[in-house]
C-alpha cells in the first residue's frame, strides 16, 4: 500500500556500523494493516505499491510490526490488489512520514519515533547526571486512555510542568526500564505546550503511576551568600549539545563539528548556606538555573553586566531540593 521513497538508517552503537532498511506498509488478506521494516535494501525497486506478495521467515516484532531480514523471502504472487484505492484511503502513514501522530497505545507498540499529545498526570522533580544532564519524568495520558511515563532531558527536563497540562511531544521512542515500557524523548524531540482544550480527557487517581521517581518530598530552604566568579563562553548551538563549552578549536566536545552560529552560555561559583550547614557550600550553577535564581534572562551582553545581574540579586534566598551539586525544583522566597 505504501513503500519508503529511499532508504532510512540509523548508527548501530553497539557494532558501530550503519544499519540501513526501508518501510512498508501492507494489507492482509483478512483486511489488517501491517507495518514492515526491509533490510533487504537491495529489494527496494522489488517491491512496488499495488503488487501482492508472499512473505516468508519473517521476524513479527510486536502486534502488526515485522522485519524482513537477510533470511526472510519476498515472492512476488500478482500485479494488482483488491480495491487497492479504496483501502489506500484507509492505509497507515509511513514511520517517516512527516506527521508520525500516534496514541500512547500506538507509540508503545511502534518500533519507530512517534509523535503524541497527552495531559500530565505527574510531574517527578528534576534530577541531573553527570552533575549536568537535566531529567525529569511525567506520567501522561492521552485518548486512548492510555497511562504512560515519559523521560524528559535536557532544556525540556527544566521546563515547569503541571498536572493537567497538555503538551505535545514529538521524536519519542520507546524504551522499557525497570521492567516497565515507558516513552523516552530523543535528541531530535521537541515539547510544545498546547491549548487545554485540544484534549478533554480527565485525570482521575487511576492515572497515576506507581513509582519511586514520583514520590514528594519536602523543599530544603537555601541562601546564596556571595559569588566567586563568573565566565561567559562559547557553545554548541544544537540543544542536543547541551551549551556544552567549545574546545580550543571551536569544535564541539560533544557532536565534534563548529557551530554555524556564534553563541555564548556561562556559569558562575557561589557559596550557600542551608539551615543544617555550619560553613558556606560551594557549587557551580550554569545559565538554566541562573535564570531561574536571578528571575529574569541571564544577560550575556558583556561580563561587566553579567556580574553586575548577579551583585544586584544578592543575597538569594530560595526553596528547593539538591542532587549532585544541582539544585531542582525551586521556589524563590
Amino acid at each position: 500500500m505504501r513503500k519508503s521513497s529511499e532508504l532510512q538508517g540509523y548508527e548501530h552503537r553497539r557494532e558501530n556500523k550503519l544499519m540501513q532498511y526501508f518501510n512498508a506498509v501492507g494489507i492482509e488478506e483478512t483486511g489488517q494493516f501491517i507495518h514492515l521494516r526491509v533490510y533487504q535494501i537491495h529489494r527496494l525497486d522489488f517491491v512496488k505499491t499495488e503488487r501482492t506478495y508472499n512473505l516468508g521467515n519473517v521476524i513479527k516484532k510486536s502486534k502488526n510490526n515485522y522485519w524482513i531480514v537477510r533470511d526472510s523471502t519476498i515472492g512476488l504472487t500478482g500485479s494488482s490488489c483488491e480495491n487497492f484505492e479504496v483501502a489506500k484511503l484507509n492505509c497507515p502513514l509511513l514511520p517517516e512520514d512527516e506527521s508520525g501522530f500516534r496514541t500512547l497505545e500506538e507509540a508503545l507498540e511502534s518500533y519507530e519515533r512517534s509523535t503524541v499529545t497527552v495531559k500530565v498526570a505527574q510531574v517527578s522533580p528534576v534530577k541531573y547526571r553527570d552533575n549536568f544532564l537535566a531529567i525529569r519524568s511525567l506520567s501522561a495520558k492521552d485518548s486512548s486512555n492510555k497511562t504512560v511515563k515519559i523521560d524528559l532531558f535536557g532544556n525540556h527536563a527544566e521546563k515547569n510542568y503541571a498536572k493537567n497540562d497538555v503538551v505535545k511531544l514529538t521524536s519519542v521512542y520507546k524504551k522499557v526500564y525497570r521492567n516497565r515500557i515507558q516513552l523516552s524523548l530523543s535528541k531530535t524531540s521537541d515539547v510544545q505546550f498546547m491549548p487545554p482544550e485540544s484534549l478533554q480527557i480527565a485525570i482521575g487517581d487511576d492515572d497515576y503511576l506507581s513509582d519511586s521517581d514520583f514520590e514528594d518530598t519536602p523543599l530544603d530552604t537555601f541562601k546564596i551568600t556571595e559569588c566567586l566568579g563568573c565566565h561567559i563562553y562559547n557553545c554548541c548551538d544544537k540543544p542536543a549539545c547541551y551549551e556544552k563549552k567549545l574546545n580550543d578549536d571551536g569544535t564541539c566536545r560533544t557532536c565534534a563539528e563548529r557551530p554555524e552560529r556564534q553563541m555564548k552560555t556561562c556559569r558562575a561559583t557561589f557559596k550557600y548556606l542551608t539551615e543544617a550547614s555550619r560553613s558556606p557550600i560551594q557549587i557551580t550553577l550554569f545559565k538554566p538555573t541562573l535564570s531561574i535564581l536571578l528571575q529574569e534572562n541571564v544577560d550575556l551582553t558583556s561580563w561587566d553586566t553579567f556580574e553586575t545581574q548577579i551583585a544586584n540579586a544578592l543575597p538569594i534566598c530560595f526553596k528547593c531540593k539538591i542532587s549532585e551539586g544541582k539544585f531542582y525544583n525551586i521556589t524563590m522566597q
